[in-house]
């Protein structure tokens, strides 16, 4: 009788019986064998030393943690491994990294300090003490990027032909170009804003590039006799604006208020 496909073959009750003898006698053999220099000793039961977790040498200050962090980060610029650009990247990455390190982590600390609210954490370091870390770690820091960026990649950029044009050593070409491109491109998307005690102090948008410009009155401004509002250029005063030749330019005198400058009118 054939057998059919997908079904295994029986055995008697007879084999089955001598199979399980066979298999019983083999196992008993070689539990016989077992030398107890072979056999494994049971591990001995080990006391586990007590941690005190209240010990506050066990944790990490989160603000010096994350500054540690991003000393990992430039010490990536020494790397030489690496792509000299790419090096130079992870001194640029440093540089942002303290920029929001400054502006979420020490703000919040100061924060705390002036709202007489200051949080101790299981490191059991005070605000006032990770800010004196911070300074004096942040400055080290720092001193050492730049020393990596003078000494170290900017030597090897100048090998590789890639160099950084002092404004001291423009040519007349370059300072023609630089003039140029500034009057094209940049001077159209600068906006004056002007500052003075009648006004409030504008506001500034944050990682955007602001600089102040004060006007000094020179040797010759000072030296302006008193004039009158509305009539300072058609008397004694000399306006350094030319306003004989373009009518409505606004009258520099000292004289005048901050904001309600004088109109000069030609003569």
């Amino acid at each position: 009788m054939g057998i059919r496909s997908g079904t295994r073959p029986r055995c008697p009750p007879s084999d089955r019986s001598a199979i399980l003898d066979t298999t019983i006698s083999a196992t008993e053999t070689s539990a016989a064998h077992t030398t107890p220099s072979t056999a494994k000793a049971a591990p001995a039961a080990v006391d586990a030393p007590t941690v005190d977790l209240s010990d506050t040498a066990l944790y990490i200050h989160r603000e010096l943690s994350q500054l540690q962090f991003n000393i990992r980060v430039l010490e990536q610029a020494l790397d030489e491994t690496k792509p000299l650009m790419e090096r130079l990247k992870f001194l640029l990455i440093f540089s942002s990294n303290m920029d929001e390190f400054f502006e979420i982590r020490v703000a919040g600390l100061k924060q705390q300090i002036a709202f007489d609210h200051e949080l101790i954490g299981a490191d059991g370091i005070e605000p006032k003490r990770a800010l004196a870390e911070i300074a004096e770690i942040a400055h080290r820091q720092i001193e050492r990027q730049y020393a990596i960026l003078n000494e170290r990649i900017l030597p090897e950029l100048a090998e590789q032909g890639i160099r950084i044009v002092r404004r001291n050593q423009w040519s007349h070409r370059q300072k023609l170009w630089v003039r140029r491109y500034f009057r094209q491109e940049v001077a159209p998307l600068v906006t004056p804003i002007g500052l003075d005690p009648t006004h409030p102090f504008p506001r500034l948008v944050n990682k955007s590039l602001n600089f102040i410009v004060a006007s000094m009155p020179s040797a010759a401004t000072r030296a302006w006799p008193s004039c009158r509002r509305r009539a300072c250029c058609r008397e004694s005063c000399v306006c350094p604006m030319s306003c004989a030749k373009a009518a409505r330019t606004m009258c520099c005198c000292p004289r005048s208020s901050m904001r309600m400058r004088t109109t000069c009118f030609p003569a």
